[in-house]
């Protein structure tokens, strides 16, 4: 429960900070998020192994696609951090069974949400994504969200291997 516990706090701790930050109609940013996450890597004596404008990609190992990448997106006064599916599949072959799926994880992991989205070429990515308020966010609570993004992730990438779907 402690971490369930250090989750909510720090919602509530950034959320406060946030409120504090507004002034006259928009945010004013006193923590530097891309700084804020390099530091937290630190801490947690991780490597930023790709580094784009405006995102930190960090490296997991994963038994089904030996590198699964979490990408870290500074957000209005959060950052969101997200990971995908190495599933993609014909829109039109998206079972009824694998949206029930993800709306029925959608209900059970808080903090973690599922996105299903299709792109120009008619095919379906599945991404799972968190977002967490940048000033009251520590490592072990960054630790926390990556770590479960990157076991949700592969738990759904290992049923639709089952599945015949990956």
């Amino acid at each position: 429960m402690s971490a369930f516990r250090d989750l909510a706090e720090g919602f509530f701790t950034g959320f406060v900070a946030a409120a504090e930050n507004f002034r006259g109609g928009r945010l004013e940013y006193r923590v530097d998020a891309m700084g804020k996450i390099e530091h937290l890597c630190g801490q947690l004596n991780w490597t930023v192994d790709e580094r784009e404008e405006h995102s930190f990609i960090l490296h997991f190992r994963d038994p089904l696609v030996q590198i699964r990448r979490v990408v870290v997106v500074p957000r209005g006064a959060g950052v969101m951090v997200g990971s995908a599916s190495a599933t993609s599949i014909p829109a039109e072959q998206v079972r009824h069974e694998i949206l029930g799926h993800l709306l029925t994880r959608n209900s059970e992991l808080g903090n973690l949400a599922w996105q299903a989205s299709i792109t120009q070429r008619g095919t379906a990515n599945f991404c799972v994504r968190s977002y967490a308020f940048i000033e009251g966010l520590e490592a072990a609570m960054f630790k926390e969200i990556c770590e479960s993004l990157v076991t949700e992730v592969n738990l759904f990438d290992s049923k639709m291997r089952a599945a015949g779907l990956l």
